[in-house]
């Protein structure tokens, strides 16, 4: 946690692809690499073992380290500067992650959004043909179709390698730069219909089976001569009611173009839902196999080959169209999101990691007051007090690349925009031993063009591909505080707490526009159904713990003069419309070099 650049923190609830969040990088850590499995449960707050080393070894030269001085930077942010004409150079490892969120207060895994206990034209409007003809042909009004059930778990990473090089400008002023190396990942396991219960249709078997699309075209043909027949008879009895076999006719008359109309009816719905009218193929999904909808489909056909034989039509000999063999399976589901047939055209809603180059920042800062030199080691608290301050400014580049329109959880390496932020930082120390700081920044986020689905619903997981819209996003504004209580235990080790608090304004997008869907129905698309992130504040509790070189060298009693740092922390409540759950660790190893002779600190 270096002074002068805050910790990664999130941007907000991005829109994109119809899963409106996305994590961003701001800080000067390097990220290290380690092995992943997805829990359920909060990500574990634990170091990892290479942590504890480095731990093992700091602790080990706190013991060799003479007791001096105002300890190490990188224990917590503090108001300190290189120094004149010296070089700060820092790279290091951070690693953030996240597998579930607070919405409104409520905490929830990642992947609930994909989390849907019925596939039915709510997720895929697409069905909503296949819903219509299926309930004309099986003759159950309430039939409700569906593909099954979709259980989504999902983890995103956030991993940076920065190099961050900061110059000091006399005793007071510092300049730095910060090149982020960023990979962004999310991490998916996706299951449908896991107890291969949850379906009623699926995909249907006349697809790429000329024999079932055969046998549909014979049963409609013959449904198609029966229903004409009906419908001559009826006309020809009524302007002869004396002709041959008229009277039976003429007494059900009433029944024989309820039934005529009837198989026109349903003749029309198994052409258009199982194929076979002029060779077609019919629909994607069909009802399956065994299912209530497929037998009533049968039992449909039965009842009105009874009715025509009743009334003396050609008997009908073709057997019902077949119903799908199988519920979907996650694979066969992949298709559906990537396939053009369906619509969506998404990428599979799988496992995705992207590199490349984060928001490159800019950033400089001034100490206005520093009394550290001048309080005593000992004596009256009063005497020992001191205070030290300093203000800065960063502003973000916004290199970073926003996440592809197709993906459905967004993985982008930035914000995509420019950002300035103004800070405090105000340390206050006894002694050399104790001491607080408290940062306190501001951040103004300039809007920028994003390219996003925008679906009817800010909730709807799965938007069509012709939903895709360029659009005007504008990130909710920062206010933020950190506090770091900080124990030096000697002139190589310094120990800080840390507590956060951060407040983000609401996002805003804007975009109209009027586009075609499959049908070629128009649907007018409008940004502002993303504007979901609206004000959230977080809360973050850890600690850092910091080992240096820097005095020892000065002393000529070390080769090089470096600091090393780990810290961790995590978000320990939320509230708002949207605050990802974070757990972050970082090592960062800062480098001293004067280029103009002499050494650095002196």
């Amino acid at each position: 946690m270096d002074a002068g650049k805050r910790q990664p923190v999130i941007a907000g609830d991005l829109p994109g692809n119809g899963a409106e969040w996305t994590l961003r990088q701001c800080g000067p850590q390097l990220t290290w690499r380690g092995y992943e499995t997805y829990s359920s449960a909060s990500p574990d707050a634990s170091l990892t073992t290479r942590t504890s080393f480095l731990f093992a070894f700091v602790l080990q030269a706190l013991f060799r380290t003479p007791t001096a001085a105002q300890g190490p930077r990188g224990a917590g942010i503090d108001a300190r500067t290189p120094g004149p004409g010296a070089l700060s150079i820092v790279v290091g490892a951070s690693w953030m992650r996240s597998p579930e969120e607070y919405r409104d207060g409520v905490l929830r895994e990642l992947g609930a959004k994909f989390t849907i206990d019925s596939l039915g034209t709510g997720t895929f409007q697409s069905l909503a043909s296949v819903q219509a003809d299926a309930r004309i042909a099986s003759g159950l009004p309430g039939f409700e179709a569906s593909l099954g059930a979709l259980r989504t778990h999902a983890r995103r990473s956030f991993e940076t390698t920065p190099v961050t090089v900061e110059y000091g400008i006399g005793k007071r002023a510092a300049v730095s730069v910060m090149v982020p190396f960023v990979t962004s990942a999310v991490r998916v396991d996706a299951q449908v219909n896991s107890l291969r219960t949850e379906a009623n249709i699926g995909v249907n078997p006349a697809i790429g089976t000329p024999s079932l699309i055969a046998n549909n075209a014979s049963l409609l043909s013959q449904l198609d001569a029966a229903t004409a027949y009906v419908n001559a008879r009826v006309a020809s009895c009524s302007a002869n009611p004396a002709g041959a076999g008229c009277a039976a006719f003429n007494a059900n008359a009433a029944g024989a173009r309820t039934l005529a109309d009837a198989s026109k009816a349903y003749a029309a719905a198994i052409g258009t839902l199982y194929g076979g009218r002029n060779g077609a193929t019919g629909a994607l999904f069909v009802p399956l196999a065994g299912s209530a909808a497929q037998a009533a489909v049968a039992a449909r056909l039965s009842g009105l080959k009874a009715q025509f034989a009743a009334f003396g039509a050609p008997g009908i000999s073709a057997t019902a169209p077949i119903g799908s063999a199988a519920p979907l399976t996650t694979g066969a589901f992949q298709s559906v999101l990537t396939d053009s047939s369906y619509g969506v055209m998404a990428n599979p809603l799988g496992s995705v990691v992207r590199r490349g180059v984060g928001d490159i920042e800019v950033g400089g800062m001034l100490t206005v007051h520093d009394s550290y030199a001048r309080a005593t080691a000992s004596g009256h608290w009063k005497a020992r007090l001191w205070w030290r301050g300093a203000i800065g400014a960063t502003v973000r580049l916004g290199t970073g690349a926003l996440s592809d329109p197709a993906e459905l959880i967004p993985v982008g390496t930035g914000d995509g925009q420019q950002d300035i932020e103004l800070r405090s930082i105000t340390d206050v120390g006894i002694g050399t031993r104790a001491s607080v700081s408290l940062a306190v920044r501001y951040t103004q986020q300039a809007s920028a063009e994003a390219t996003l689905r925008i679906p009817d619903a800010a909730g709807d997981p799965f938007p069509e591909a012709f939903r895709t819209l360029t659009t005007t996003r504008s990130l909710g504004d920062e206010y933020a505080a950190e506090l770091f209580p900080r124990w030096t235990a000697s002139e190589a080790l310094a120990i800080a707490g840390y507590y956060g608090v951060r407040r983000k304004g609401t996002d805003m997008l804007t975009g109209t526009a009027s586009a075609a869907d499959a049908s070629g129905e128009i649907r007018a698309l409008n940004a502002a159904v993303l504007t979901e992130s609206g004000a959230s504040t977080e809360h973050r509790f850890g600690a850092g713990m910091a080992y240096s070189t820097v005095a020892a060298w000065q002393r000529g009693q070390a080769r090089w003069p470096i600091e090393v740092s780990i810290t961790h922390y995590q978000t320990t409540r939320g509230s708002g419309s949207l605050v990802p759950k974070l757990a972050f660790d970082a090592v960062q190893l800062r480098w001293y070099w004067r280029p103009f002779g002499g050494r650095a600190g002196k």
